[in-house]
């Protein structure tokens, strides 16, 4: 039977989210948001005829977000400035080049806790929350102008972060009772 002839069932939905950077007020802007997802290395065994694979690492992909630049509050001076506070400022001489380190810690802490909630019906419905940890903003694109256009003006953000937790419905996802094997 289909989720949607099952009145019980309801599927998350694409639209339905809210993601918060948790120092800055620009929350409302965000446009598109990727959720966190991850892959697992493999690593190969040759014997006699037969090729065995076993599983690896496991890396967070990056994610992108989407956000439109308001003149009010400024999205691109907001970013600006957690690119200064990550720990880099502009090269206006040979002493300011010199001395200047972005830092992981910086730049994470620049950022703030990066969250990402899928909702239900209502802001307070919280079905899926995602905590991005340790993210740090990895690029930035500040859009396009076009004298032909009429689009509002765009910037992308690719954030960075060792590793995702998952919580649903309020209760964190983690380390429970593994399933065996079938």
């Amino acid at each position: 039977m289909a989720f949607w002839s099952e009145r019980t069932l309801e599927p998350k939905r694409s639209f339905k989210y809210l993601m918060n950077f948790s120092n800055w007020g620009i929350d409302y802007i965000i446009k598109t948001a990727d959720k966190p997802g991850f892959e697992v290395s493999e690593t190969e065994h040759q014997f006699l005829n037969h090729t065995y694979y076993y599983p690896g690492r496991v890396t967070w992909n990056e994610i992108t977000v989407t956000m439109v630049d308001p003149a009010s509050p400024d999205a691109s001076a907001t970013l600006m400035a957690i690119l200064q506070h990550s720990g880099y400022n502009l090269p206006w001489g040979p002493k300011e080049a010199m001395s200047d380190v972005i830092t992981k810690k910086d730049s994470c802490d620049a950022l703030g806790t990066v969250f990402l909630k899928q909702i239900g019906g209502s802001a307070s419905d919280v079905i899926e929350e995602w905590t991005l940890e340790n993210a740090w903003i990895k690029n930035v694109e500040f859009g396009s102008l076009d004298y032909g256009s009429e689009d509002l003006v765009e910037i992308s953000i690719t954030i960075r972060y060792d590793y995702a937790e998952m919580s649903r419905s309020g209760t964190p996802f983690g380390p429970g009772p593994k399933p065996g094997p079938k």
